[in-house]
């Protein structure tokens, strides 16, 4: 007798079928009588068999961790992922309580994790923490399934859990970057931007919100709201600038100028790449940054205004040479006119008038060689309060009408050895310092 053999037979369909056979082979007087055999078709129990061999051998291979365990946590299944991600051998969890891999403040959420299970409920965390056999704690995305028998009762839950500690500190390590890049470009006084050409729309990170003087929660959404806030002179300047990017080079560069809400002008400096599809593709988006150069905008134009002082220094001191030059002969002509005795003296007190004015002249002479850095030094012993009340005038035009200069001289000074012309270009220089720190007006004390 021959008992459950497998075999493969073909129906009349053409179809094969899996069947299991039963054959008895009778014998009379040791002579063989016939054979009797009963065909078992087994073809759905095998295919049954095979799908569970498929899904034992994914369960098998998962890289993620796939346990099962009762509804009250304990392990029934453990796969090889389970066991390199936790540590722990198969032998020594299942029949294990599943806590044992939870820390202890996360048990009271396990027991109603279980409990949503028992109830037919699929649950799914985004992240949670598990403890490993070494003590680690790592962090784990986590979904969790109801197991139903043959009349579709919860008998367990099925656990499937990925190891996201990497991800996690790479997400981290990202967020730490992000946030020093962030640092150096607000230190920088520099913002970076975003503008999708297919679809018009414009983003600005919060530092280029707080150069526009903008708060974070406001938003830019097109281009043309930025424009709004360019400086009405630099406007067309800046689409020129964009659309020589677009159609030449792909490098945009420019420099212009904002109005902040307060109405304060601001400078900026803009460097963006044109980005296209392919070599010489369609341009996708521009993308770059902006900085904030309002202060070397100022540098750069005081500059221009000391190079022009300069300028006017130098013609000043050219005038102020001939005219020196000219008055040393009227002073000379007129001090050989009064040393005379036969001279009327109606005639005498018109030149002395004369030698009066030409003197008060080669003064002005004198300071305007001075500004120019063109007279000699010559330190004499001079009292500081009569120099600088000599040019308080001059000072006080200097200043202009909105500013005023104020004199707190001491009457018991005594007096100084120094250059004349260098301790009035000093005087001169700090005063124009105080004019533009004054701005729109202000008091200059001398003292």
């Amino acid at each position: 007798v021959l008992h459950d053999y497998p075999a493969r037979l073909r129906a009349k369909d053409g179809t094969i079928r899996d069947v299991l056979i039963d054959s008895s082979v009778y014998f009379r007087e040791g002579k063989f009588v016939h054979t009797r055999c009963f065909t078992r078709d087994v073809s759905h129990q095998r295919a049954a068999e095979q799908a569970t061999q498929r899904l034992a051998a994914i369960v098998a291979s998962s890289a993620d961790a796939i346990v099962g365990k009762t509804l009250d946590g304990e392990v029934t299944s453990w796969n090889a992922a389970a066991e390199r991600i936790f540590g722990y051998p198969a032998e020594d969890m299942v029949g294990a309580p599943i806590f044992r891999l939870i820390p202890e403040e996360l048990h009271d959420t396990e027991r109603l994790l279980l409990n949503r299970i028992r109830s037919g409920e699929w649950v799914q965390l985004s992240e949670t923490e598990r403890i490993c056999l070494d003590g680690r704690r790592i962090s784990v995305s986590l979904s969790v399934s109801p197991i139903r028998d043959g009349l579709g009762r919860v008998i367990g839950a099925s656990s499937i859990m990925r190891d996201v500690t990497e991800r996690k500190q790479a997400e981290a390590a990202l967020a730490r970057s992000q946030e020093r890049l962030q640092l150096a470009l607000s230190a920088a006084r520099m913002g970076t931007w975003h503008y999708d050409l297919s679809t018009g729309a414009l983003s600005w990170d919060e530092n280029l919100k707080q150069l526009h003087g903008l708060e974070p929660q406001v938003s830019i959404p097109t281009r043309e709201d930025f424009l709004q806030r360019v400086h009405q002179d630099d406007r067309a300047y800046v689409q020129e600038s964009l659309a020589r990017a677009l159609s030449g080079s792909g490098l945009l560069e420019c420099e212009y100028r904002i109005v902040l809400p307060t109405g304060k002008v601001r400078w900026l400096a803009e460097l963006g790449r044109v980005v296209r599809e392919g070599p010489a593709g369609t341009a996708l988006y521009v993308t770059g940054v902006s900085m904030d150069v309002t202060e070397r905008k100022t540098m750069e134009e005081r500059l221009r205004q000391a190079q022009r002082m300069d300028s006017v220094g130098q013609l000043a001191g050219g005038i102020a040479h001939e005219a020196n030059n000219m008055m040393s002969v009227v002073l000379g002509c007129a001090d050989y006119v009064l040393q005379r005795s036969d001279i009327p003296e109606p005639v005498r007190q018109d030149v002395d008038q004369i030698w009066r004015a030409a003197k008060r002249t080669a003064g002005i002479t004198q300071q305007l060689l001075a500004f120019s850095r063109r007279q000699m030094l010559q330190p004499q012993v001079i009292d500081l309060n009569a120099t600088v009340r000599s040019l308080e005038p001059i000072l006080a035009r200097a200043l202009g009408e909105s500013r005023a200069v104020r004199m707190h001289l001491s009457p018991t000074l005594g007096l100084i050895r120094a250059d004349p012309g260098q301790l009035e270009q000093v005087l001169l220089n700090l005063t124009l310092n105080a004019r533009d720190a004054m701005g729109e007006g202000g008091r200059l004390t001398i003292e």
